[in-house]
C-alpha cells in the first residue's frame, strides 16, 4: 500500500481507513518501530493539510536522527486520552502509507473503534516494564543513525520541501558557529546563562488558553544555574526570539 504521490507541506491528505492502517502493523501495532496509537483511530478518514515531511529529528538520549517515510499534519496531535490523561500533546507521526492524497469530493468516513484494530492487532499502551508505549518513547527504535557531520543534515529539509536551499545551509554553518563560540566563549556567549547552583521555582497557575508574556532574557537568566538550566530544562538560544512575545498556554 505505498503511496504513488510524493506528499509536500501544504498537500490535503486523508488518513486511510483502521482497516488499511491495521493491514501495515506488526502485532505490537507498529510499522517500522513506529506505533500507530489508540489516539490516532479516531483520525482515520479524516482529512488534514500536511505540517511537516520528516527527515530527521531530535531523540532525548541519541541526539539527531534520521526519519523516513514519516509527516507531521496540521492540528493533529496526540490527546493522551489511552495514556493516562498524558498532557504532553505530541505531533503524531505518520507513515507515507497510512495517508493518502484527499480527493476535492471524498467524504470523511467514519473513524474505527479505539484499543484494538479489525484485525485483532493490538495497540499497546505500555511496555512490559510499565512504562508508556507511544510514538514520544518508541521514537528511538523507529529513527536511524545520522551521522553528525554529514552534509544531508543541511539538504534533507530542502529535498522534502519544508525550507528554502538558504535555510538549509543555514542548519549546517548555525551549529557550526555556535559550537565554535561555546568552546571559545562558554555557553553565555550563545544563551542567557544565571550565576547561581540553585534555581528558583514559581507556580503561575496558568491554564490552558490564558495569554502570557515571556519575560525578557535578562530576566530568564536570573532563574537559570551556569549550565543554562532551571531544574534541568535548558533555555536555549533557539528560544531567543520569544523573549518579550505574547503567547497562549
Amino acid at each position: 500500500m505505498e503511496s504513488k504521490k510524493k506528499l509536500y507541506p501544504g498537500a490535503r491528505v486523508q488518513v486511510r481507513s483502521l482497516e488499511e492502517i491495521a493491514a501495515t502493523l506488526d502485532p505490537d501495532g507498529c510499522l517500522e518501530h513506529m506505533p500507530f496509537m489508540p489516539e490516532m483511530t479516531s483520525l482515520c478518514g479524516r482529512q488534514f493539510v500536511v505540517r511537516h515531511r520528516l527527515t530527521k529529528t531530535c531523540v532525548e538520549g541519541y541526539g539527531g536522527r534520521l526519519l523516513s517515510r514519516t509527516f507531521t499534519l496540521e492540528g493533529a496531535y496526540c490527546d493522551g486520552t489511552a495514556h493516562e490523561g498524558c498532557q504532553r500533546r505530541c505531533p503524531l507521526f505518520w507513515k507515507d502509507v497510512w495517508l493518502k492524497p484527499a480527493e476535492p469530493d471524498s467524504g470523511a468516513i467514519a473513524p474505527g473503534p479505539a484499543g484494538r484494530s479489525v484485525t485483532g492487532t493490538s495497540l499497546r499502551t505500555k511496555s512490559n516494564d510499565g512504562r508508556f508505549f507511544c510514538q514520544s518513547t518508541e521514537l528511538g527504535r523507529a529513527t536511524k543513525y545520522l551521522f553528525p557531520i554529514g552534509f544531508k543534515r543541511c539538504t534533507a529539509e530542502f529535498q522534502a520541501g519544508n525550507v528554502a536551499l538558504r535555510k538549509a545551509f543555514e542548519f549546517l554553518w548555525v551549529p557550526f558557529v555556535v559550537k565554535l563560540k561555546t568552546k571559545l566563549l562558554g555557553v553565555g556567549a550563545v544563551q542567557p546563562v544565571g550565576d547561581g547552583s540553585s534555581t528558583p521555582s514559581e507556580s503561575l497557575g496558568l491554564r490552558a488558553g490564558e495569554l502570557v508574556e515571556v519575560k525578557s532574557a535578562r530576566e530568564i537568566s536570573l532563574t537559570l544555574d551556569r549550565r543554562g538550566r532551571n531544574r534541568g530544562l535548558e533555555f536555549t538560544a533557539s528560544m531567543l526570539p520569544f523573549c518579550g512575545t505574547q503567547v497562549r498556554v
